[in-house]
């Protein structure tokens, strides 16, 4: 009884530094939970109305009130929410495009004005467009198409340079490639060669890029290579006819023994013949 006593007090003096270290990180773990706690990070329903809040894309405005853009999926529309203070309790809401099923993929961006510019997909259309908002509440933005050449403007993002015009990277959906858009106009968000779309970013206006325009990515576009073929054709037409004209000698051969049996009855003839 003694020794397992004496082996228990050693074993609990073994294990008490780690017993405290235990309650040590225990005590971080709860603190940093408490003080996680203590930061108030509340939610709050800034639009409540249907089934809206895809597509999200925050900024703050210089007052650090937000500004989001996200599409209203029961009406399927591009919606703007400008709130009033920090826990946005009362925002603004406008429809910002109803034309359609707009709204897809929202980028959003302030002007130096503190007015919205927002880049999304309309899938009605299957369009890149821009929205650039004329006032804080956007009550008559200016909606310009940037892409329209097949289905293009999925998972847009927006970025304005030194002079605030527009710069969109997105994706084209029906060729697989990924696009950028340059406007140069802050207030048209006209592209940077046409005013609704950018050729120089089109592959149907790059020849190098359209394999119809490169003959030698194409066989019909070939000559060299379709007189080839032609010439492999009259070759493989010539091939039949070749062993048709070797087989003639083989039956001559076979005619030329049958002249000397010939010849052999004609000499038994003669020779009784003779007798």
């Amino acid at each position: 009884m003694k020794c397992s006593l004496i082996v228990l007090a050693v074993w609990f003096s073994w294990m008490k530094p780690f017993c405290s270290a235990y309650r040590g990180v225990s005590s971080v773990f709860h603190h940093s939970v408490r003080v996680l706690d203590q930061q108030q990070c509340l939610p709050t329903t800034i639009d409540g109305n249907d089934d809206v809040g895809y597509f999200t894309s925050l900024k703050l405005k210089a007052n650090e009130n937000a500004v989001i853009s996200y599409y209203d999926t029961t009406n399927r529309d591009l919606k703007l929410a400008v709130c009033d203070n920090a826990a946005c309790s009362s925002p603004t809401i406008t429809t910002i495009d109803a034309t359609g099923n707009a709204g897809l993929y929202t980028s959003l961006q302030l002007n130096t004005n503190g007015n919205a510019i927002i880049s999304y997909y309309d899938a009605t259309n299957r369009d890149l467009k821009l929205a650039i908002c004329n006032d804080a509440a956007c009550s008559s933005p200016t909606i310009t198409i940037v892409d329209a050449t097949g289905f293009v403007g999925g998972y847009t993002s927006l970025q304005l340079n030194t002079n605030g015009n527009a710069i969109i990277s997105y994706y084209d959906f029906t060729n697989g490639d990924l696009k950028l858009a340059s406007c140069t106009d802050a207030t048209t968000a006209a592209p940077s060669s046409m005013p609704s779309h950018q050729p120089s970013l089109h592959p149907s206006a790059i020849p190098s890029l359209q394999p119809s325009h490169q003959p030698s990515l194409h066989p019909s576009h070939q000559p060299s290579k379709g007189k080839s073929k032609d010439k492999r054709k009259k070759k493989k037409a010539k091939k039949p006819t070749t062993p048709k004209v070797g087989k003639k000698p083989t039956v001559r051969k076979a005619k030329e023994p049958t002249t000397p049996k010939v010849g052999k009855k004609g000499k038994k003839s003669r020779k009784k013949a003779n007798n």
